[in-house]
């Protein structure tokens, strides 16, 4: 293999710069057009980026990097061929810049320079050579390559020209000693430092970025400069500096703002980064995901914290199941503050979730039955979320979820249910799996939020709604069941329920809550009951509207349902009727008055018709 590069190498050298050119735009275009993994980070840091800039424009910047990517793949190759003539002819280097480099090298004082990804970046190790030095005190740390040959022939052609090459791996004695001695470290800048670098701001986004080159200059009282080399055409460049003036803990977040500056200038200043490598490495791995302070140090100020990394969560289809996760959803909100949380969920669910404070952004689950429901999700795959968090768990949401293309698609996978459009499922171990009949939905959702990074403790408190208080004679019941007509209580129990109730409150107003499909059962109980004491509000609210409804009841009483639920999330006193269904996985989670009601006899999980649930057992249970 080394023996092709080395070819390679030598041909690129000594052929024609425009043969070089056309080469390098040719293998770009093709690259442009394959839909390779590195295409995708490519067009999702530019979007991330630029969100304000048009497709088309994205798309010419995408071209043009791939090509210069190329470009200066061919630089490495050609490096070692290209004589001393070849370089002056490429390499042009201003009076500024020759006048600060003389004084550098008069030795008076050590040097940090910051060495970001630009194409021609790779000139760095050839300025001695131009300023006719065999020898100078200065090194550049750079990221070893995996190949051990290759990596060693990289190294032995560039020290030739007087700059050390000092690998990461090795450790920082020697450039310590090179600025000890007031020499000149050269440090590669960038924004994929992961759990070892610093959370700082980029485009307004946090990113993980190397705090060595502030570390290394306030240690050795070092000037800080940014290497620049302005690419004027094919592999012809000139040498610019930046000139640092921050205090030195700041000197990496200055460098990010130069940096941002200058690739907002224009198209082809930003096409000369490379774009291609994964950008905005904060907590990238799946079990760190949830939680930013998994960072070793995070320095941002607060009016720089940006939601920019994007994740995506699919919401349950049901009522019950939305408000059972809430509590998830608050704590992730809070221990990722740089996350723009988007909930894909039933249109019904949106108006909700705003009001409650849940997410920043939302999209609305299209209809099943709609013609080219998939191509929806299609379209929603050059917003390029970061990832997606399923809290469904059918074939269909997981088909949407591949079809939007987060890189990273987590989810809960339990036995027998293989979820082959995950990346990183969450599988209970076998504890777990044992309690599943015990252990409640939430928590069983917390145990996979926590198996993805999540740390802070979660609260129960329910929510708060705004200008609502409790109406001590109004009570509200929950009659019905969207999904599973088993869990319902007869209408004729209810009406007894409710005469009861109204015997001993004489002031007291029953309120029947509902869907539309509710109706029947609402209209029968109403019917039955004084008119000017029973209000049925079935089929008339939106959730907004139901759960502003509910916070102001003194009490709900009602069915394993999604209203009951909600009724908890707002801090209503909640009654629940259970018979069939399982009272430890699904009862209301939030803080608050709880009371469970199951028929006698019945199992603590349940599995009891609710018909054999009697009047006076639900009276006695009330408080």
């Amino acid at each position: 293999m080394l023996f092709t590069i080395k070819i390679l190498g030598w041909l690129l050298a000594r052929m024609p710069i425009l043969f070089a050119e056309y080469f390098a735009l040719v293998i770009g275009n093709i690259l442009f057009a394959l839909p390779i993994k590195r295409k995708q980070t490519l067009s999702s840091n530019l979007h991330h980026a630029f969100p304000d800039k048009s497709e088309t424009w994205r798309k010419t910047v995408a071209l043009e990097s791939c090509r210069r990517t190329v470009e200066m793949g061919m630089l490495v190759l050609a490096l070692p061929y290209l004589n001393l003539k070849q370089l002056q002819e490429r390499i042009r280097i201003p009076r500024e810049t020759k006048g600060i480099i003389n004084q550098w090298l008069k030795g008076d004082q050590p040097v940090v320079l910051l060495v970001p990804h630009f194409t021609l970046f790779e000139y760095l190790p050839m300025l001695p050579a131009l300023f006719g030095l065999t020898e100078v005190n200065a090194g550049a740390i750079f990221r070893p390559l995996r190949n051990k040959k290759t990596d060693a022939w990289i190294r032995q052609t560039r020290e030739k020209f007087g700059l050390k090459l000092l690998s990461r791996k090795e450790g920082f004695s020697k450039a310590k000693e090179i600025l000890g001695s007031n020499g000149i470290l050269g440090i590669l800048f960038d924004q994929n430092a992961g759990r070892s670098g610093t959370i700082m701001s980029f485009f307004n986004r946090v990113a993980s970025t190397t705090d060595l080159p502030s570390i290394m200059a306030q240690r050795f009282k070092a000037e800080t400069y940014i290497f620049h080399p302005h690419r004027d055409r094919f592999w012809n460049a000139t040498i610019l500096l930046h000139r640092l003036k921050s205090e030195t803990s700041e000197i990496s977040q200055s460098a990010n703002d130069w940096l941002e500056g200058q690739l907002s200038k224009s198209p082809d200043s930003c096409s000369d980064w490379l774009w291609m490598h994964g950008r905005w490495n904060t907590a990238n791995h799946p079990t760190k995901r949830f939680q930013l302070s998994h960072h070793k140090k995070i320095q941002i100020p607060t009016n720089r914290y940006v939601k920019g990394y994007r994740l995506w969560i699919r919401m349950p289809n049901w009522l019950g199941d939305v408000v059972m996760s809430l509590p998830l959803l608050r704590a992730l909100g809070e221990a990722r503050p740089d996350a723009e949380i988007t909930l894909i969920a039933q249109p019904a669910y949106i108006e909700l979730l705003k009001n409650l404070g849940i997410g920043d952004a939302y999209k609305e689950i299209p209809p099943k039955k709609e013609v080219g429901y998939f191509e929806v999700f299609k379209s929603w795959k050059e917003e390029y979320p970061d990832t997606q968090l399923l809290l469904t768990n059918s074939t269909r949401a997981d088909l949407e979820a591949k079809y939007i293309g987060a890189p990273q698609r987590f989810g809960l996978v339990l036995p027998g249910k293989p979820r082959p459009f995950l990346t990183h499922g969450y599988k209970p171990h076998s504890e777990i799996i044992n309690q599943l009949n015990s252990l409640h939905q939430t928590r069983l959702w917390e145990n996979m939020f926590r198996y993805f990074g999540l740390q802070i403790e979660i609260s129960m408190a329910p929510f708060q709604i705004e200008g609502i208080n409790p109406q001590p004679e109004k009570i509200g019941f929950i009659a019905g069941s969207s999904n599973n007509p088993e869990k319902c209580w007869p209408p004729e129990k209810w009406i007894q329920l409710a005469s009861q109730i109204l015997e001993a409150q004489p002031v007291a107003q029953i309120h029947l809550y509902g869907t539309k499909a509710d109706c029947f059962i609402t209209r029968k109980i109403k019917n039955k009951l004084p008119m000017d004491q029973v209000f049925d509000h079935a089929g008339k609210t939106n959730l907004q509207e139901l759960a502003s409804e509910l916070a102001s009841c003194a009490q709900v009483i009602g069915n394993d349902t999604g209203g009951i639920h909600l009724a908890n999330a707002t801090g209503a006193p909640v009654t629940v009727l259970y018979g069939p269904t399982n009272a430890l996985v699904t009862s209301p989670i939030f803080e608050g008055k709880k009371n469970i009601v199951q028929p006698s006899d019945c199992p603590v999980n349940g599995g009891k018709s609710i018909h054999a649930l009697e009047v006076p057992q639900v009276i006695q249970s009330l408080p």
